[in-house]
C-alpha cells in the first residue's frame, strides 16, 4: 500500500511538471513572438481580439495561429500587404514592443489606426517603423488623444522613430498664417494627436530616421535625438527627459515651445548651431538653457519670448508683447533682430553684439517700450549692451532704457517719454503727399509724391 501511495505521487508530480514546463514554455514563446496582423476575426478588427493575429504571415489566427493573447511590451508587431485594406480599432491601452508597417501592396494602399477615445493609445516599447504611410483617425470632440506612448526601458537598445509622411495626428496644412491644424468638419477638435516620451530609465534614447510631423511633441522621460531631420508641430512640451537636436535648422513650432520645468528631471537641451522657427506662440524656457537661433515668423501674432541664452532671436513679423523677465541675466542673446514694423514690449534683456531694429522702408514705424506687468507699479525696462552696435531707425520708443559703454542714437525716431541712454534723429517734417500708387501697398514711398500733378518725385 505505501508502495502504491508512492507511485501514485511520483506520477502526479511528473505530470505537475510537465504541465509547469508546458505552460512556462507556452509563457515565453508568447512574450517573444513575432504577431502579424490577418484580420480573422469575425467579431471586429480591434487590436484585443486573438483572432485577428497570428505568429505567421497570412497564418490563421488565434489559437489555430499559436496566439494565445493580444500583443504584449515583449511582441513585435507587424503589419504587411494582407493588412493594408483594415481599420484596426484600439479602443484601450494596448502594448507592443516594435510596431512595423511594411512598405508593399499599391499605391495608395495602407492600414487605418482608428483610436476610438481618448483612453486609447498604444504603448510601444521598442520602434515604430512605417515604411509606407499610413492613415489614421482620431474621436470627434477630444481636444487631445496621447495616441503614442514610447515607453522604452532598455537603455542599450535605441528605439527608432520613421513615419515615412504619415501625419502622426490631425492633419496638418501650410496656409498663409504658417504650419495650423486642419478643422474642416463638425466637431473636429482644433489639436488632436500627442505623442508621448515616457521611458522607463532616464538613459533611453530615440532617433528618427525621417522627418515628423505631429500635433503635440510630449517629452516627460530619456532622450529624444531628432539628428537633422524636419520636425513640424504645434506645440513642443518637455517636462523632463532631454531633446537634442544639434545642426537641426528644419524644426517649425506652429504655436508654443515649452522646456521651462524647473528641476533637474529635465535635463538642458543639445541646441548647437540650431533653429527653432515660432509661428504663432510662445518660447518658454530657462535661463539656464542654450540654444541657438530662434526666428518668430507670424505676421498676425502677439510673440513672447523670457528666458535662455541664444546666439540669435529675430522677428522677421508680428509683434512681441514680452521680451526677457524682470530678473537680469535671465535672457541673453549675441544678437536682437527686429525687422517688422510693429510694436515690441520689453523686460530686460542683454545683448552681448547687434542690437537691429529696423522695419522696411516700407514697412512703417517699429514700436520699442516697456512690458506691462501689473506687479510692478512703475514700468521698467532695460536693454543692456555689451557692445556698441546699435542699429535703430523709424522707431517711436517710451519706458525702454538702454545700457552700456555710450548714448545709443536711434535715427529718424521719436522720444515718447521716460527713456534713458538714448539720443534721438527726428524724422523730417510733416508734409503733403499725394497718392499715386493704385492697389499698391500703403507703405511703399514709390506709392506718394509730394507733387499734387500727380508726377514721381
Amino acid at each position: 500500500m505505501k508502495l502504491r501511495t508512492i507511485e501514485y505521487r511520483c506520477v502526479m508530480y511528473a505530470f505537475l511538471s510537465l504541465f509547469l514546463l508546458m505552460a512556462s514554455s507556452s509563457l515565453f514563446a508568447q512574450e517573444g513572438k513575432t504577431y502579424y496582423w490577418v484580420g480573422k476575426s469575425e467579431m471586429s478588427k480591434d487590436w484585443t481580439e486573438i483572432d485577428n493575429w497570428s505568429d505567421s504571415p497570412d497564418g490563421p489566427g488565434g489559437l489555430a495561429g499559436n496566439i494565445e493573447d493580444a500583443p504584449t511590451s515583449e511582441n513585435t508587431v507587424i503589419f504587411d500587404e494582407l493588412s493594408h485594406s483594415d481599420t484596426i480599432i484600439i479602443s484601450d491601452k494596448v502594448r507592443c514592443n516594435d510596431l512595423e508597417v511594411l512598405n508593399v501592396g499599391g499605391s495608395g494602399e495602407a492600414p487605418t489606426f482608428q483610436f476610438d477615445n481618448s483612453e486609447a493609445r498604444i504603448e510601444i516599447s521598442g520602434s515604430l517603423l512605417f515604411h509606407k504611410t499610413v492613415y489614421l483617425l482620431f474621436p470627434k470632440n477630444n481636444l487631445d488623444c496621447q495616441f503614442l506612448h514610447f515607453v522604452n526601458a532598455d537603455k542599450d537598445k535605441i528605439g527608432k522613430i520613421k513615419t515615412s509622411g504619415t501625419v502622426m495626428g490631425k492633419k496638418i496644412y501650410y496656409s498663409l498664417y504658417g504650419y495650423q491644424m486642419d478643422n474642416s468638419g463638425s466637431g473636429t477638435a482644433p489639436l488632436q494627436g500627442t505623442m508621448v516620451f515616457n521611458a522607463g530609465n532616464e538613459d533611453v534614447k530615440w532617433e528618427l530616421v525621417d522627418a515628423l510631423t505631429t500635433p503635440r511633441l510630449l517629452v516627460k522621460k530619456g532622450i529624444l535625438d531628432l539628428k537633422t531631420f524636419a520636425l513640424t508641430t504645434m506645440i513642443v512640451e518637455a517636462t523632463g527627459g532631454q531633446m537634442v537636436f544639434p545642426n537641426n535648422k528644419n524644426i517649425t513650432c506652429a504655436l508654443n515651445w515649452k522646456y521651462n520645468t524647473e528641476g533637474e528631471a529635465l535635463k538642458s537641451p543639445v541646441a548647437t548651431n540650431s533653429k527653432i522657427r515660432i509661428h504663432g506662440g510662445h518660447f518658454n524656457g530657462r535661463k539656464e538653457d542654450t540654444y541657438h537661433d530662434v526666428e518668430f515668423y507670424g505676421s498676425s501674432s502677439a510673440h513672447l519670448i523670457d528666458k535662455g541664452k541664444f546666439n540669435t532671436i529675430t522677428f522677421k513679423a508680428g509683434k512681441a508683447y514680452q521680451i526677457g523677465v524682470h530678473e537680469e541675466g535671465a535672457l541673453i542673446t549675441k544678437n536682437l533682430i527686429i525687422e517688422s514694423g510693429s510694436e515690441f514690449r520689453f523686460a530686460y534683456i542683454t545683448i552681448e553684439n547687434e542690437f537691429r531694429a529696423k522695419p522696411a522702408v516700407d514697412g512703417g514705424q517699429v514700436w520699442l517700450r516697456a512690458f506691462d506687468n501689473s506687479p510692478y507699479s512703475v514700468r521698467e525696462a532695460r536693454i543692456i549692451m555689451g557692445s556698441n552696435n546699435v542699429n535703430v531707425e523709424r522707431a517711436v520708443i517710451n519706458d525702454l532704457n538702454i545700457e552700456g559703454s555710450m548714448s545709443y542714437e536711434a535715427k529718424n525716431s521719436y522720444n515718447w517719454g521716460n527713456n534713458s541712454g538714448w539720443t534721438y534723429t527726428n524724422p523730417a517734417a510733416g508734409r503733403s503727399l499725394y497718392w499715386i500708387g493704385g492697389n499698391g501697398k500703403w507703405n511703399n514711398p514709390a506709392n506718394w509724391t509730394s507733387n499734387s500733378n500727380g508726377t514721381p518725385d
